[in-house]
């Protein structure tokens, strides 16, 4: 998928799920990014990661890390695994040209703090970004996440047992919707457009206009699990080289200049947990 066409999405990886034996899984040693935000969500497993300014933690189950790399960040991900299922996603956001060298920093939710909540009969959902409103009361909020991303994102995670329905409105100012889908089989429609029926490891882009998405769950043994992501189009150029993203080619080079001198860490990430 073009990144033109997916933003502010530059990269949705889902990693797994695979059953590892205990230290098995190598995760991702030492690597440099700047210019964008990295969001690991760990479904099932756990690793720990570290950065070269001494930041450290470890990822749970349902746990979620939001770094934004912004000026230049070097770090080392998913080591230790304990052994068992493993099963995550990691999604790249592109930030503006004016955000590319802000400082860097952290945003980590906790799967206990912030579990799935029941929307309707059938439904979960556990919101990653954004918030959900009470169906039985749309003037009230259900739950929002505390994660406050400097673009403007939705990213839900949704669960629909056998047979359930869902209706999803999306804000407005989102001009990028994409689903999805890592378990079981649904029919998804923007509620204009002919129904599509999507199963596990399709994808599908829709141009939002504010009519927002209807989905059924058509497996009738198997419960379907897909991701919504909605945001705002950055409409600036996009020149993206390995783990560096930003405007230009020029700018790129420096990144890996500043890389190889080892300047290109210029400031320690601040960290909050929630």
């Amino acid at each position: 998928m073009s990144s033109q066409l997916s933003d502010p999405f530059l990269m949705l990886d889902e990693l797994g799920p695979v059953v590892y034996k205990k230290g098995e899984f190598a995760g991702a040693p030492w690597h440099p990014h700047r210019g964008f935000d990295t969001v690991m969500y760990m479904k099932e497993g756990e690793g720990q990661h570290q950065d070269s300014m001494g930041n450290k933690g470890i990822l749970r189950r349902g746990d979620v890390q939001w770094m934004t790399a912004g000026s230049g960040i070097i770090h080392d991900e998913g080591k230790n695994h304990p052994g068992g299922l493993l099963h995550g996603f990691q999604m790249w956001v592109n930030l503006p040209k004016k955000h590319k060298m802000d400082d860097p920093c952290y945003q980590q939710i906790t799967g206990e703090n912030f579990p799935f909540v029941k929307v309707c009969d059938g439904v979960e959902v556990k919101c990653i970004v954004g918030k959900i409103m009470n169906p039985k009361d749309p003037e009230k909020v259900l739950v929002e996440s505390p994660l406050k991303p400097i673009v403007p994102i939705e990213y839900l995670d949704v669960n629909m047992a056998s047979g359930a329905k869902f209706s999803r409105s999306i804000d407005a100012q989102f001009d990028t919707l994409i689903v999805y889908v890592y378990q079981g089989r649904g029919k998804f429609t923007d509620g204009e457009k002919e129904w599509k029926e999507l199963k596990r490891k399709d994808t599908i882009l829709y141009s939002n206009e504010g009519q927002g998405l209807e989905i059924e769950n058509v497996d009738k043994k198997e419960a379907l699990g897909f991701l919504l992501l909605a945001g705002k189009k950055i409409k600036e150029p996009i020149a993206w080289r390995g783990p560096f993203v930003m405007n230009s080619m020029e700018e790129i080079e420096q990144a890996f200049d500043d890389y190889h001198s080892g300047t290109l860490v210029k400031a320690k990430g601040k960290e909050k947990v929630f």
